[in-house]
């Protein structure tokens, strides 16, 4: 490492004489890998809104104040499980599978909080939509920037953020027509 206050070598990479022809396919590579972003933002986004109607299902009750934070929570603790794990399960698998798998699991647990009828139910789908957020959050922007030509690696990278801004954005927007609607 230099000393402090001196300059980096410069790097000896060329940059290509002409800017590459960037075909279709890497935007919709970019496209269906940030979908996993969309669904952190709107399954993280989702479930403090959701919690008001929770509390009306009968099936529910009894739910306590402490009955909410361990659903609402629960989602980003099996987060910081699956991005742990998310690492270790792309080397073994390659991103591709992972994200894969992050997607059945999103699946899963969706399904799982769709059809939860108490509130340990509701529970496990959660937890399955957690572990997901936690693998896609890991793994999806690493698989974007290797996909990606360098021009505009920088520019679909900012995709997984935007995508995720998104995802909240939207969930919140839902459960406001939602409540202006009266359901």
């Amino acid at each position: 490492m230099p000393p402090m206050g001196s300059a980096m070598p410069s790097s000896n990479i060329q940059k290509p004489a002409h800017k590459p022809k960037l075909g279709f396919f890497i935007y919709i590579l970019a496209s269906m890998a940030v979908i996993g972003s969309y669904l952190f933002g709107y399954g993280t986004g989702i479930v403090s809104d959701a919690m008001i109607y929770v509390a009306r299902n009968k099936g529910m009750n009894p739910l306590d104040d402490l009955w909410h934070e361990i659903i609402v929570s629960c989602t980003m603790g099996a987060a910081g499980i699956g991005a742990l794990i998310g690492g270790p399960l792309s080397d073994k698998f390659g991103r591709k599978k992972s994200i894969v798998i992050s997607s059945i699991n999103f699946t899963i647990g969706s399904i799982i909080c769709a059809v939860a009828f108490n509130k340990y139910i509701l529970l496990i789908g959660r937890l399955f939509v957690g572990f997901a957020i936690g693998i896609s959050s890991m793994v999806v922007p690493v698989y974007v920037s290797e996909a990606s030509p360098a021009s505009i690696r920088g520019t679909l990278g900012v995709a997984f953020q935007l995508f995720l801004v998104f995802g909240l954005l939207s969930a919140n927007e839902l459960v406001g027509l939602l409540v202006e609607s009266g359901e």
